[in-house]
């Protein structure tokens, strides 16, 4: 994730229970930062931010699983959904009163075995 997005240096952070800051890099418009929950959780948060103003343009809710099982793959993505949900409501109506940040979910998974040809249209 960290080298498609980041032709820049990545800073890493050291993870403790003060701190869930992950790693940082940025471009000449972006910053960019990694935040997960250090309490034993297995969900990551993107943020991307405009340098110039220093507003938040896009959140990105990850999840990461190691499974087999499908119908386990699909309940997780299902929660990811409606956490995808909720971080738009919020987006919306907390952090900025623009309607202008986006907010996707990425699902890490692990030993899964997928017919790509039935996928085919999901990004």
């Amino acid at each position: 994730m960290i080298k498609q997005n980041s032709a820049h240096s990545v800073e890493f952070q050291l993870i403790d229970r003060k701190k869930n800051e992950v790693a940082r890099w940025s471009d000449e418009k972006y910053q960019c930062l990694i935040y997960h929950d250090s309490s034993g959780s297995s969900q990551l948060k993107f943020e991307v931010y405009y340098k110039r103003t220093n507003q938040l343009t896009k959140v990105v809710l990850g999840e990461v699983k190691y499974t087999r099982c499908n119908n386990y793959a699909i309940k997780r993505l299902e929660e990811l959904l409606e956490y995808m949900k909720i971080g738009q409501i919020k987006a919306q109506n907390y952090l900025t009163e623009d309607d202008t940040i986006k907010v996707k979910g990425l699902l890490f998974l692990d030993q899964l075995k997928l017919n790509k040809k039935e996928f085919s249209d999901v990004k």
